[in-house]
């Protein structure tokens, strides 16, 4: 997509004006210098070098960032899901 914007082509434009082997290109050149930069992951650390300074706490990288990677929430243990089964059974028992 950052192809098409680059090139100033909707995304549907630029799939129909570009052959396989430019597309290879580009994502060769996109591998060896990044189209479009983070700047804000640039902005998080000069910020927290900042607050480093000015503060007696440290401070965390990511409170900086404009955009937050959703965390992954842990897998449930198997005696977890054997409840959440047992339930779905007891709520189910007899239907069907």
């Amino acid at each position: 997509m950052k192809h098409a914007l680059a090139r100033g082509l909707s995304y549907e434009e630029h799939l129909r004006t570009i052959s396989a082997r430019e597309m290879v290109e580009w994502e060769a050149l996109n591998t060896i210098e990044p189209l479009f930069d983070r700047a804000d992951y640039h902005t998080a650390e000069i910020c927290t070098v900042i607050a480093g300074i000015v503060s007696k706490k440290t401070p965390q990288f990511e409170r900086f960032l404009m955009f937050h990677v959703p965390e992954k929430k842990p897998a449930q243990s198997m005696d977890e899901m054997k409840a959440v089964a047992k339930q779905l059974h007891n709520l189910f028992k007899g239907r069907g």
